[in-house]
């Protein structure tokens, strides 16, 4: 006989303030949080019954915890319900319930049978009007977004397997379908950016909630489950021409892992755990053992996988370790660290955009102890020049970090071995690609579909305006260092001032600079010519980069100054986003990229076969001719497998099989 059961989704919270509570005539103590759900959700005239991890299971019992994380999807999955418990509510909570369900109600306008009752157009108008009105409308969703129940590796797992689930915050209760609706309602608005005014305010409104929180990480886990749902929804507001909605996680643990690696979990184990419910059917050999160390568990799931499909891409998660975090006990270089944090300042975006070995499928052998990893590899290069970036959140740092790498490729004049035919801007794109290319393929607006022409389009006209940032900006500095060096020729207190420009592009300059000879002005459009100059490309070939200001084609309203300071903003904000805390190198053989604080001079640029990202390693200390991997690396030339499919056609690729530590 099947029971009714209510199973819990919650944080736990400190584990140390916890309160007495009877269960079945047994004393328990419920951590704070617990004791607020259970009084919430129990009903004064009527049984309930519970199925709540930290009650139900044994925690101190490694066997039975191991027995029943095996059980955790069919747990949730038969439960009439599952309840999710976001915590007492604030005074933002109410108002973000009532544009999660004014978002639901438009939204479920659009599945009248037979006719759309409100056009997607008018929707998106009064959602942007609702969501923009006021700060605090974009704040009250960001505060109920960023509870720690979002954050929760399990809760992702909870939700997902479920047949019916509600949430509950403080008073007011939602269903969860409702909840996610709306979420996708946003996220779809949102591609609208670049076709109206009312899509940009949409955007704006939500950006918070999509880039301060991780719910774009939560959603993406869900992209599989709900593929058929957002075909309707994206059906439904046809009205605008082009959209098509983003599905980029990988099918399989692999990708779940790689998505999910940003979560946080109590036990560092459960990155790998929590998702064996959902993939044990595929047949991997991983069994849940919390006897066994996290090291041991991180070793195993890369074997697994790599047995299974091929794929070696977790190593690319390797190396990296944020300075928070202590280095696991015999943890081999090549195994990736899951532990929350550990890739914070290391990641270049999903390693689902990347294809860096052409989908060539791993020749790999594991070591009866877990500890070496031998894999087919190609080596290419080795790094010739390092400069780091250790500013974290410092702009005139990374203002200078900027200028110096520029003047360091350009003493250097780099001959990469994929620049043939290309022309005398080969550098300078390069350059460019190298400090904000990933912005093209993850952070610009992660809802385009990259295989959607609108989308490739609206993607080009952004890059291009990050194009017109970057010439603009390297050729007033050019400009400004020219002046600096007169005055540094003619006073030292000249020099000094100059030196502060920087800092403060675009300001009004004070009476004294005056006596100063005449300075660049960061709207000056010899700012682009000197920039042409600087790299050896011809005047007339420059980009144009007077654009509207408010980007629609048939406008006469164009602000030369405003817009041109927009974009040089967007690239230095781009530039300091991707290259913050990570280390610029060159190649013997020109290529130009980043990669962790870990890489040197006389390190190895390589791709692993069945690995989506490049890495740098290094000739391990032991000395037996084993290597140990440093880190992932973005090198535009190597991402989508260009590397490769050269030397395949040249017939010359040669996989060297690599031991590494």
């Amino acid at each position: 006989m099947e029971t009714d059961y209510t199973a819990l989704s919650y944080v736990w919270g400190d584990p140390k303030v916890t309160s007495p509570i009877a269960v079945n005539d047994f004393p328990f103590q419920a951590t704070h949080n617990l004791c607020a759900a259970l009084r919430r959700i129990r009903k004064s005239n009527l049984p309930t019954t519970l199925w709540v991890d930290a009650i139900c299971i044994n925690q101190s019992d490694k066997d039975e915890k191991s027995s029943q994380v095996q059980l955790m999807t069919d747990i949730y999955h038969n439960a009439s319900l599952v309840t999710v418990w976001l915590g007492e509510s604030d005074k933002y909570t109410d108002l973000a319930i009532v544009l999660i369900k004014l978002t639901v109600h438009l939204r479920r306008s659009l599945e009248v049978t037979g006719e759309r009752q409100y056009p997607a157009a008018y929707i998106l108008r009064v959602l942007s009007s609702a969501l923009s009105k006021s700060d605090l409308r974009s704040l009250a969703l960001l505060k109920f977004f960023s509870r720690p129940w979002w954050r929760r590796v399990w809760v992702v797992q909870e939700v997902i397997v479920s047949r019916r689930a509600n949430v509950i915050c403080g008073t007011k209760e939602i269903p969860w379908d409702d909840l996610r609706r709306a979420l996708e309602c946003w996220r779809v608005l949102r591609s609208f950016s670049d076709k109206s005014e009312h899509g940009e305010a949409m955007k704006k409104a939500t950006d918070n909630v999509f880039y301060k929180t991780s719910l774009a990480l939560f959603l993406n886990l869900f992209n599989q489950r709900d593929r058929e749902d957002k075909q309707v929804l994206q059906n439904e507001m046809g009205s605008f021409p082009g959209l098509n909605i983003r599905d980029d996680t990988a099918t399989g643990l692999e990708g779940t892992i790689l998505a999910g690696h940003l979560f946080e979990s109590t036990d560092p184990r459960d990155k790998v755990y929590v998702w064996l419910g959902i993939y044990q059917k595929y047949g991997l050999t991983i069994v849940p053992d919390y006897s066994a160390s996290i090291a041991q568990v991180y070793v195993n799931v890369v074997r697994a996988i790599t047995e299974l499909t091929g794929s070696l891409s977790l190593v690319a998660l390797s190396g990296g370790l944020d300075n928070s975090q202590d280095p696991l006990p015999g943890f081999p270089s090549w195994a990736p660290d899951l532990r929350h944090g550990a890739h914070r300042k290391s990641s270049w975006g999903p390693l689902t955009l990347y294809n860096a070995s052409a989908s060539e499928t791993a020749w790999a052998t594991f070591s009866p102890d877990g500890k070496v990893l031998v894999a087919d590899t190609l080596l290419l290069d080795r790094i010739e020049l390092t400069d780091a970036n250790h500013s974290e959140m410092d702009e005139l740092k990374e203002v200078q970090n900027l200028c110096r790498w520029m003047y360091l490729v350009l003493q250097h004049r780099p001959h990469s071995p994929l620049s043939a035919g290309l022309g005398a801007g080969w550098l300078s794109r390069e350059f460019f690609t190298a400090l904000v290319w990933p912005a093209q393929r993850f952070s610009l607006l992660p809802d385009d579909d990259p295989k959607d022409p609108y989308s490739q389009i609206n993607n080009l006209q952004r890059m291009e305006r990050l194009w017109a940032g970057f010439t603009a900006y390297f050729g007033f500095m050019d400009r400004l260092h020219d002046v600096a060096q007169w005055c540094k020729e003619h006073g030292p207190r000249l020099y000094a001032h100059m030196l502060i420009r920087p800092a403060h592009l675009g300001t009004r300059q004070s009476p004294s600079s005056n006596r100063l000879p005449p300075q660049p002005h960061i709207y000056d459009e010899e700012n682009v010519r000197q920039f042409c100059r600087l790299w050896g490309l011809p005047e007339d070939k420059r980009p144009l980069y007077v654009k509207c200001k408010n980007r629609r084609p048939d406008s006469q309203n164009c602000d030369k100054q405003e817009t041109t300071h927009d974009d040089v903003l967007k690239f230095v904000q781009r530039a300091g986003l991707y290259t913050r805390e990570k280390t610029f190198f060159i190649t013997k053989q020109g290529y130009l990229g980043s990669g962790t604080h870990k890489i040197g001079p006389g390190d190895s640029l390589a791709i692993i076969r069945g690995c989506r990202m490049p890495l740098v390693i290094r000739k391990h200390p032991i000395g037996d001719g084993s290597f140990e991997v440093l880190g992932q690396c973005y090198v535009g030339a190597l991402m989508d497998g260009e590397a490769v499919e050269k030397i395949r056609e040249a017939g010359e690729l040669e996989w060297r099989s690599l031991s590494f530590r």
